[in-house]
C-alpha cells in the first residue's frame, strides 16, 4: 500500500505538470455570460485578415466599459472578441458557425509581463478548449501596446 503522503505529493506533482503543459501558469478566466454584457462593436472581416475573417461582435463587462470611458481600465476588465464565420445569402451577410472566442482580462499582479492584460483564445467558444499557444501571451500583447495610450485595448466604444 502507498503511504498518503506519497499519493499528495504524486497529485500535486501531476498537477504542477499538466498546469506547466499549457507553457503558461497564467490562465485567463472563462468570461460567462459575456453576450449579456455591453456590445461594443461589430464589423465583417474580409480574406486579408486570414484566421480572423468573419463576422466578430466585441463585448466588455462593466469593469471594461468603465475603462472605455475613462482610458483607465481597472483590475477584473474583460473584453471579448467574438468571430463567427460569415455567409452572404441574398445581399444579406450573417454570422455562421463561430470560429473561436479572444478574451482579454486586466489584473495588473497576475499579468505584469503584459502590461497587465492576460490573453486567451477558446476554440468554438468552447470554455475546456483553450487553444492559444504558449507564447500568444507576448504575441497579443505587442500588438496591443501599440494602443498603450488607450490601456493597450485596440477598440473604442461610442455611446
Amino acid at each position: 500500500m502507498v503511504p498518503r503522503r506519497r499519493i499528495k505529493l504524486m497529485a500535486a506533482a501531476t498537477f504542477l505538470l499538466l498546469l506547466g503543459a499549457s507553457g503558461r501558469s497564467e490562465l485567463v478566466d472563462y468570461p460567462d455570460g459575456y453576450r449579456r454584457w455591453t456590445h461594443i462593436e461589430s464589423a465583417v472581416n474580409g480574406p486579408a485578415y486570414g484566421r480572423y475573417e468573419g463576422m466578430y461582435n466585441i463585448y466588455a463587462n462593466a469593469k471594461a466599459l468603465r475603462g472605455y470611458r475613462s482610458g483607465h481600465f481597472p483590475d477584473g476588465a474583460m473584453i471579448v472578441f467574438d468571430l463567427h464565420q460569415a455567409r452572404t445569402k441574398s445581399d444579406v451577410t450573417q454570422s455562421a458557425e463561430r470560429k473561436f472566442i479572444d478574451v482579454m482580462q486586466k489584473d495588473a499582479r497576475r499579468f505584469q509581463s503584459t502590461n497587465g492584460w492576460g490573453y486567451e483564445e477558446f476554440a468554438g467558444g468552447d470554455r475546456n478548449n483553450r487553444v492559444i499557444p504558449p507564447d500568444a501571451m507576448t504575441r497579443c500583447s505587442s500588438c496591443h501596446t501599440a494602443k498603450q495610450s488607450a490601456d493597450s485595448v485596440i477598440t473604442q466604444f461610442q455611446d
